[in-house]
């Protein structure tokens, strides 16, 4: 990795691979993209994510709208970027920029929040009736 320069904004993907049978690389994985920036800077990153529900009840059909919002260790905000993700959209599937879940299959699952920084998120738990 290359050295940082101090207040620089960088963007990262992680790719996790794998060989099947001994032979070749497979990607299992990629990472959602990732956004720091280097110390001291006037630029902040997330320190915590705050979300408007920690559980959300729903029936098979319906949706409901989630709501979050990042702190950061430095004012201004690097992002205030959000990204949602599901444990198991055939149960609740989010749309990963807007926070819209829609209710599929009875069942339970957990909604992730994740900050630009993928370091911080938070995690919501899911139940269908």
């Amino acid at each position: 990795m290359p050295k940082s320069t101090s207040g620089e904004v960088y963007r990262y993907k992680v790719v996790g691979k794998t060989k099947k049978n001994g032979k070749g690389k497979i990607i299992v994985k990629k990472s959602y993209p990732v956004w720091a920036v280097a110390k001291p800077a006037t630029l902040g990153n997330a320190t915590k994510v705050i979300t408007s529900k920690t559980k959300l009840t729903g029936k098979v059909g319906k949706t409901k709208k989630l709501k979050a919002k990042i702190t950061a260790d430095v004012v201004p905000k690097l992002s205030t970027y959000i990204r949602w993700y599901s444990s198991n959209a055939k149960i609740a599937k989010v749309d990963r920029k807007t926070g819209k879940v829609k209710f599929r299959k009875k069942g339970k699952c957990y909604i992730w929040a994740k900050a630009h920084n993928g370091k911080n998120s938070k995690k919501i738990l899911v139940k269908v009736k």
